[in-house]
C-alpha cells in the first residue's frame, strides 16, 4: 500500500503546563462574571495536543429551546479565551446548520474552527443542550492563534494534485491483504502518464476550492485550502482526496508553501479489530475479527461487490464507525478498544455498559454489511459517513444510543431522508433485566426499520411508512427479516424470557391469520398487522428458499410505492419475483410456476387476485382465497 503519513505522529504533543491550566482556570472564572445571569463555566477537562480545554461544563445557564445554531455561536465566542483563544484571535467557527437531536429532545451543535475563511484540520467543538434547552457544555478541540496568518499558497491545487500522485506512484511495497487473505488493490499510477489539469477555481472562495481532472484520476478531484496544525502552528495546506481506478481513495494534505506531504491516509482503509459480541439472540459471547467475515451471514455473495468489501467498520480505537456511530445514552461518549498489533481490540468486562455499546456497534455493523449484500447500498441511501464516492449522500451513519434507562417502545428507529442521521435507541426491559443492546432480535428488527423506510418510496421520502397499513408493513418486513436471517419463527424470546417471544403467535406454516381478519380488533394496530405480512413472507420462503425470496423482498422494496397497503406490497413482489426469475435464466414455463407458487401463498392468507382494500386505511377489505387463473403458454 502507499506509505501512510501524519506528520504529527513524529511530534510530540503539547502536555499542558500546570501554569497554563492556571490561567485558563482563571479565564474561565473572569468570563464566568462577564455571563448573563447565574451562568457559570468551569474547565472539566484539557486536550494534550493543544494545551486548551477539551470540555467546558456550563451550570445554571438559562433554558432557551431553539435557536441552537446561533446560541452555540454565540456562547463560543464568548467563552473564546476559556478555549484558548488569544486576545486578538476571533472565535471563528463554521456550524454544521442540522443540529442533531436525541430522541429525548437534547440537541448537539457541531462547529468547525476556521481561520481567515479556511477550515482547521481536526478542530472541531460540539455544543450541547439539554432537552429544555439550557446550553450543557461545550467539548473538542480549538487551537490557539497568536497572530493573523498569511494566505499566500505557493503551490498551486493542480501541482498538489500531482505531488500526491507521484506519493501513490513511488512505493514498492508488498500488498495488503483483506481479512480473508485476498490482496488488496492498490492504486497503479504511470509517473509519465500524469495529465491533469486545473478545470475550475473558486476565486471568491476563501478555500479557493479548484476542480482537478485528468489522467489517472477516476472521477474529478475538489482540491481546496485547509489550516494543519503542526507544534510550531498552523501550516496552509491543499486538501484533496485522490480517486485511481477502482483501487482505495487517499485523503491528502500537501503543504501549499513547500510541497511536502503532510498527510496521506487512505480512506478506506478504516481498522481491523475483534471482539466479543453475542450474535444469537440468548447465544453465548463469541470472539470475532470486525468486520465479520461474509459466509457468517449465509447470504449468497454477490458479484457484484466492491473489491476491497466488506469495508472496516473501524475508524480508529472506538465505537465511532464509517457505518455505525454507538455511544452511551447518558454521555454520548462511545467505547473504547486498545491498540492490539495493527489492529484494536475491544474487551470490556461482561455485563458492563461498554459492552453493551461494542455489542450494539458490532450487530448494527452485521446488519450493515447483510444489507449491502442484498443490495442496500449506497446509491439506495444506505448509513454511511463515507460513502466512497459510490453514489448516495454521505454523512448519515447509523447514531446508535444505548440508554441505561428504558426509552420509547424499549427499542426505536427514526430515519429521516438520505444524508440525515438516523437514530436507534436501545434501552433494558425492566421485567427481565435484559439489555435490548445484546439482542440480534431487536437491533436487526430497528435496523431494518431504517432500511424500509429509505427504500419504499425512494430515499428521500420519511413520511412513506405513515398509513395503518404501510406501518404494519414496516413491522412485518423487520420481523421477517430478522427470522430469516437468525434461522427462526419467534422473535425477541430472549430478552421477554418467554419462549413464545413479542408476538402472539409463532411464524409457523400454521399460523391461523388471514387478511379476511384486517380491520378487525386482532389485526388494527400496526404490530399486529405486521404479524399477518410477516407470516406470510415466511411462508414465501419457505417454498422459494429464504435467500431467494430474502432478495425478491428487497428488491421488491424498491419497487414499492409510498404509504403501501399490503395488496400493494404483494404485487410489488410479484413483480419483483418475476424480474428476478427472468435474470436468472428461468424460461416461460418456469417463470409461469414460480408465479404461480407466489401467488399460491398469498391466496392461502386471502390476497388473492380479487382481495380489495381502500387504500392503505382498513376500510372497504375484502379478502379471496382463490388463485388466478394459469396463463396461456405457448
Amino acid at each position: 500500500m502507499a506509505r501512510e503519513i501524519d506528520v504529527r505522529d513524529a511530534a510530540a504533543p503539547i502536555v499542558t503546563t500546570r501554569e497554563r491550566e492556571e490561567d485558563l482556570l482563571a479565564e474561565a472564572a473572569l468570563t464566568s462574571e462577564e455571563l448573563p445571569g447565574a451562568h457559570r463555566v468551569r474547565i472539566a477537562a484539557f486536550d494534550q495536543q493543544t494545551g486548551n480545554p477539551s470540555v467546558v461544563v456550563s451550570s445554571a445557564a438559562p433554558a432557551e429551546p431553539g435557536q441552537w445554531v446561533d446560541r452555540a455561536l454565540s456562547h463560543v465566542e464568548r467563552i473564546g479565551p476559556v478555549l484558548g483563544l488569544t486576545g486578538g484571535q476571533a472565535a471563528e467557527y463554521r456550524a454544521d446548520r442540522h443540529p442533531q437531536q436525541t430522541s429525548a429532545s437534547a440537541v448537539a451543535v457541531h462547529l468547525r474552527q476556521m481561520h481567515a475563511g479556511i477550515p482547521i484540520y481536526d478542530a472541531t467543538e460540539t455544543v450541547r443542550f439539554a432537552p429544555d434547552g439550557q446550553l450543557l457544555e461545550v467539548a473538542g478541540r480549538s487551537y490557539s492563534i497568536t497572530e493573523p496568518l498569511a494566505v499566500e499558497p505557493r503551490l498551486g491545487p493542480g501541482d498538489a494534485v500531482r505531488i500526491a500522485l507521484l506519493h501513490l506512484a513511488d512505493d514498492d511495497r508488498e500488498p495488503e491483504t483483506d481479512p480473508y487473505g485476498q490482496p488488496i488493490p492498490e492504486p497503479s499510477v504511470d509517473p509519465d502518464a500524469i495529465d491533469t489539469r486545473v478545470v475550475s477555481t473558486a476565486a471568491d472562495d476563501p478555500e479557493r476550492e479548484t476542480l482537478v481532472e485528468g489522467a489517472p484520476l477516476a472521477a474529478p478531484t475538489v482540491v481546496s485550502l485547509a489550516w494543519f496544525p503542526l507544534v510550531a502552528g498552523l501550516r496552509l495546506a491543499w486538501r484533496l482526496r485522490l480517486e485511481v481506478g477502482d483501487a482505495p481513495a487517499y485523503r491528502f494534505l500537501v503543504d501549499a508553501e513547500d510541497g511536502r506531504i503532510l498527510l496521506c491516509r487512505r480512506v478506506e482503509h478504516g481498522v481491523l479489530g475483534r471482539a466479543t459480541i453475542v450474535l444469537r439472540s440468548g447465544g453465548a459471547p463469541e470472539d470475532v475479527p470486525l468486520p465479520l467475515p461474509l459466509d457468517r451471514y449465509g447470504l449468497p455473495i454477490p458479484t457484484d461487490l466492491p473489491t476491497v468489501f466488506p469495508d472496516p467498520w473501524l475508524l480508529d480505537t472506538t465505537t465511532i464507525g464509517n457505518a455505525v456511530r454507538a455511544v452511551r445514552g447518558d454521555t454520548e461518549r462511545p467505547a473504547s478498544g486498545h491498540r492490539a498489533g495493527d489492529g484494536v481490540e475491544f474487551r470490556p468486562e461482561p455485563g458492563s455498559f461498554d459492552h453493551l455499546v461494542v455489542n450494539a456497534f458490532a450487530l448494527c455493523g452485521a446488519a450493515h454489511d447483510a444489507f449491502f449484500l442484498l443490495g442496500f447500498r449506497e446509491e439506495d441511501g444506505n448509513f454511511q459517513s463515507d460513502g466512497f464516492g459510490r453514489g448516495g449522500s454521505d454523512g448519515d451513519a447509523v447514531l446508535v444510543r444505548v440508554h441505561p434507562q428504558p426509552v420509547h417502545g424499549t427499542a426505536n428507529m427514526a430515519t429521516p431522508p438520505d444524508g440525515r442521521v438516523p437514530r436507534m435507541n436501545l434501552g433494558p426491559v425492566t421485567a427481565t433485566g435484559r439489555h435490548t443492546a445484546l439482542d440480534p432480535d431487536v437491533v436487526f428488527h430497528e435496523y431494518t426499520h431504517g432500511v424500509t423506510n429509505r427504500l419504499v418510496g425512494g430515499r428521500d421520502d420519511w413520511e412513506s411508512l405513515d398509513a395503518v397499513q404501510s406501518a404494519g408493513l414496516g413491522e412485518g418486513w423487520s420481523d421477517y427479516v430478522t427470522c430469516t436471517l437468525h434461522d427462526k419463527t419467534v422473535i425477541g424470546d430472549w430478552i421477554v424470557a418467554r419462549p413464545q417471544g413479542l408476538r402472539r403467535q409463532p411464524y409457523t406454516e400454521d399460523f391461523t391469520g388471514s387478511y379476511a381478519q384486517l380491520g378487525t380488533p386482532a389485526y388494527s394496530r400496526p404490530h399486529d398487522i405486521g404479524e399477518l405480512w410477516c407470516a406470510v413472507l415466511l411462508s414465501l420462503g419457505r417454498r422459494l428458499g429464504p435467500d431467494e425470496t430474502l432478495q425478491i423482498v428487497v428488491d421488491a422494496l424498491k419497487l414499492t410505492v409510498a404509504n403501501p397497503s399490503l395488496l400493494a406490497a404483494r404485487d410489488a413482489i410479484l413483480m419483483a419475483a418475476d424480474h428476478r426469475a427472468a435474470a436468472l435464466g428461468a424460461n416461460e414455463f418456469e417463470q409461469a410456476e414460480q408465479r404461480a407458487l407466489v401467488w399460491s401463498v398469498f391466496a392461502r392468507f386471502g390476497m388473492g387476485p380479487s382481495a380489495g382494500t381502500i387504500g392503505a386505511t382498513l376500510n372497504g377489505i375484502s379478502a379471496d382465497f382463490s388463485l388466478p387463473a394459469a396463463p396461456a403458454l405457448a
